[in-house]
Formats: structure tokens, sequence, C-alpha cells
């Protein structure tokens, strides 16, 4: 999974003008991010910052679902390659490489994906588990 986030991440910053559009709602636009929720930051602490949260949420994933007495593999693999895959572009770039835009919303890349999924999913393996 990282390694595929890495691969779209390589090619969308290859694309000939920075922007494809694929259909008329997705569009390939790559941009460099060094900002985000770090923007506050002065930006020599950014790459560190980005590597030591990105460490505690892989930490706390794991604490939570050794916690949890059952398995979350899906939702486990999901955070951790999320993680993985944005702080691998901080630790080698000093940015996040985003790539894709929908309609009204930033541009993100895989690993922003991937890190939403594997939340909802614990999120919904939590209340199911809650309300049995």
């Amino acid at each position: 999974m990282v390694s595929i986030d890495q691969l779209l991440k390589l090619w969308a910053s290859h694309i000939v003008g920075g922007s494809l559009a694929l259909t008329p709602w997705l569009r390939i636009w790559y941009v460099r991010n060094d900002r985000g929720w770090l923007a506050f930051l002065n930006p020599s602490f950014r790459p560190s910052l980005m590597l030591l949260f990105s460490l505690s949420v892989l930490v706390l994933s794991y604490v939570l679902f050794k916690r949890a007495g059952r398995s979350l593999p899906l939702a486990g693999v999901l955070i951790w390659a999320g993680t993985l895959g944005n702080a691998l572009d901080w630790l080698f770039f000093a940015y996040v490489r985003d790539f894709i835009q929908l309609p009204g919303m930033p541009v993100f890349n895989l690993a922003d994906t991937y890190l939403i999924a594997g939340l909802l999913s614990a999120i919904l393996y939590w209340i199911r588990s809650e309300s049995t």
C-alpha cells in the first residue's frame, strides 16, 4: 500500500504542467504541501515533528488495537500505511506530495485516503462492538 502511494506521488510529480483532468470531477494536480496543520511552526521543525507525530500515531494505534481484545487488521493496516506514506514524504522531502483533486475539496493523496478509511473502519468496528 505504501509503495502504491509513493509510486503514484512520483507519477503525479512528473505530469507535464502539473495538472491532468481524468474526468469532469477528478483531476490530478500535483502540489507540494509544506503547510497543512504544521503551517504555524518554523519550517526547520516540521519534518522532525511530523516524524514524531507519525511514530505517535503508529504506537497509539498499536496500543488501541491490542487493548480492544480483538483484531482490527484492515483498519490497522490502513492507518499504518497512511501514516507511513506521509511520514516518508516529510522525512525525504520536507513536504507532503498531494495530487488528487475533487470538486470542493483540498488536494490530497492516497495516504490521506488510507488514514481516513482506517479511522472510519476502526470507529465503525467500535460502535458495532459496543452495541452487541
